[in-house]
């Protein structure tokens, strides 16, 4: 094994070039890595234009290709490259290569750069699409020491990882010192009339992000009034906790943020830390972060998916001390000795209920906003901002109306595939370019309407009389008949409890939370429709996983005995293969709902209340919901 990893290093270590474009290939394929390496795998790589044949010779390195073979020759299946170029005169036989491919091998990677748009025929035959954006300045630190052995400056990095990839391999050459092919790079970027047209939001540019925009802008106040000296330290927000679904902006809230306010931006993740190496090294990247943003106060220090450093309460097996000193550290991070005046910490997750109660007291992450999913409003400003003065005088309704439930993200790839389009018919966009792609979507009936109302408004209700903050309610009131991407009524997002301990009434009060939608249909509708179960993450999957966390890893059910980690997929798997604990996790599920229906039976006239008006606005704020529940009725 070591003689095929130093023969791996040697390969890498040769070519600067290379060794940065195999760390951006890397770190864009990071989440398939785990699962893909040695089995099938079928995979659309896009990279910035130019420089094809290093990013294949990277993608072997990084799947291994042949030094697996070597390693594994019995259990490894030959990996196939096809690269597609942005040339129409081959782009055809290239394409009907890629589609042999994927019937003759196991693993295929079809290589192309950004602008090349893969036919259907080899779509179909692909799991998915990863774009490489491009280097990271550690990337080009990492580069200098290990191909040339010797350390350059983390502005100099800053400088490199920018440059164009041809501009690299030309600055790097042998016999030239590191410095100098770094001084002609800042040299030619200074010297390069600037011409890109790329924007960066501002605040005020953002649209669709509720309460956590005005946030922001009192912040740019704040900050400004500190560096003023007019306010203490004290005054000012010191850590915010961002929650919201993939793709809704978390990261380019924190970097209009930072810009509104004038300072600079640090972005960090716990994996982007954990890449370092084992724990020491972890923890040292995470304190580095800190002093890095500490020495150019005022800053915004943004931590990405933090629900990934995880609850203590909830730590097991091998890795519990592992895991409880990370969290450890990154609190005496947040307020330890150290002082962090200067630093705002921006925290962003998907799973707000995962994050360990100490990061969220008084002092670190304690103020907690929710970005929704954009409203009409908030599409079509997204929209405008994408389109960059084009269609300026066209009725963007058609694409906003359809495009319910969508995220920033997804609105920025509808953009950039209609801009495509246009570039490929050599002509001007349109709003059919923009519409085009988009699924036919269809209103749904006034009384299912009703009942996705119910449902979530039964959730609410059922959370407040258990101790939850609501966050948002909403229903969505069209669908795409045919998708292969899940579909959900609604949704309705919540706060932790105000004194959240992990205790076993706590678990239980969100079961009955999470069935509470379910208990309003039966209760008011006298009947319960399937749309609590039938895919991940509906209302019953999470039901039935806590439930069985809390008997299998617990010991917070009718038993002590730990029988399993409380990953989904090792929890599910043992439920599926334990008649006795199918039993006592249905026995809880079954209590909980009955809990539920109580609760709904003694507040029918409040959730009715509630869910007309969710059907009239299709989006209520915490605090519009508190102020529906708290008008009295008229007689």
């Amino acid at each position: 094994m070591s003689n095929i990893t130093q023969k791996l290093r040697r390969k890498l270590t040769k070519s600067m070039p290379l060794f940065l474009t195999f760390c951006a290939v890397r770190q864009a394929c990071r989440h398939v890595l785990p699962r893909r390496t040695f089995g099938p795998m079928a995979l659309h790589i896009a990279v910035p234009p130019g420089n094809l044949e290093l990013f294949e010779r990277a993608i072997h390195c990084v799947f291994d290709g042949e030094l697996m073979m070597q390693l594994y020759p019995a259990d490894c299946i030959e990996l196939k490259v096809v690269t597609i170029e942005n040339n129409p005169k081959r782009q055809k036989l290239q394409t009907l290569e890629g589609i042999a491919a994927l019937g003759n091998y196991s693993r295929v990677i079809i290589l192309t750069d950004e602008c090349v748009a893969l036919p259907d025929a080899l779509l179909a035959g692909l799991d998915g699409t990863i774009t490489v954006r491009g280097f990271h300045p550690r990337h080009a630190i990492a580069a200098a020491r290990l191909c040339y052995g010797q350390r350059i400056d983390p502005d100099d990095a800053v400088h490199v990882a920018a440059a164009p990839l041809d501009l690299i391999t030309a600055a790097f050459r042998k016999g030239r010192p590191v410095q100098q092919s770094i001084e002609r790079i800042k040299s030619v970027a200074a010297n390069k009339p600037t011409t890109s047209t790329l924007r960066l939001p501002l605040l005020e540019d953002l649209h669709g992000f509720g309460e956590a925009r005005d946030w922001g802008c009192d912040l740019a106040v704040d900050l400004a009034d500190w560096k003023a000296k007019s306010i203490s330290w004290s005054d000012v927000d010191r850590g915010v906790l961002l929650s919201g679904a993939p793709g809704t902006g978390k990261t380019t809230f924190a970097s209009a943020l930072a810009r509104t306010c004038g300072v600079p931006v640090f972005l960090h993740s716990l994996a982007r830390w954990q890449a370092n190496g084992h724990l020491g090294d972890l923890l040292k990247a995470m304190h580095g972060a800190f002093a890095e943003a500490i020495a150019k106060a005022p800053s915004i220090l943004f931590i990405d998916e933090i629900d990934a450093i995880g609850n203590r309460e909830k730590f097991s097996g091998d890795n519990a001390q592992y895991q409880t000193e990370v969290v450890a550290a990154l609190l005496e991070c947040l307020d330890g000795a150290q002082s962090r005046e200067g630093v705002v910490v921006v925290a962003a997750c998907n799973f707000p209920e995962m994050i360990d109660p100490a990061l969220k007291r008084s002092g670190r992450l304690d103020r907690h906003l929710c970005i929704p999913l954009p409203d009409s409003a908030g599409r079509e400003g997204m929209l405008r901002w994408h389109l960059n003065g084009s269609l300026l005088r066209e009725d963007l309704g058609p694409a906003v109306n359809r495009t319910e439930g969508w995220t920033g993200a997804d609105l920025e790839q509808l953009v950039r595939q209609a801009r495509r389009k246009a570039r490929r018919l050599k002509r001007e966009l349109t709003i059919d370019d923009l519409t085009d792609g988009l699924p036919e979507r269809f209103p749904l009936p006034a009384e299912q309407l009703y009942r996705s109302a119910v449902h979530e408004c039964g959730h609410a209700i059922v959370g407040m009389a258990l101790g939850f903050d609501v966050l948002s309610v909403s229903i969505v009131s069209h669908i795409v008949l045919s998708t292969d991407k899940p579909q959900y009524g609604g949704m309705t997002q919540f706060g932790r409890m105000q004194t959240w301990e992990g205790r076993r009434d706590q678990h239980f009060a969100t079961i009955a939370r999470v069935l509470g939608g379910t208990a309003a249909e039966q209760v008011i509708l006298g009947s319960r429709a399937a749309g609590a179960g039938g895919q991940p993450l509906s209302d019953l999957h999470t039901a039935t996983l806590l439930a069985a966390r809390l008997e299998a890893s617990y010991g917070l059910g009718q038993q002590l005995t730990y029988l399993s980690a409380d990953t989904e997929e090792d929890v599910l798997a043992l439920l599926q293969g334990n008649s006795d604990l199918l039993c006592r996790v249905e026995q809880t599920l079954q209590s909980e709902f009955v809990r539920a229906k109580q609760i709904v039976e003694k507040r029918k006239i409040a959730i009715q209340r509630l869910a007309a008006s969710l059907v009239e606005k299709g989006h209520l704020s915490g605090d519009e919901v508190e102020s529906i529940l708290k008008k009295r009725r008229r007689i």
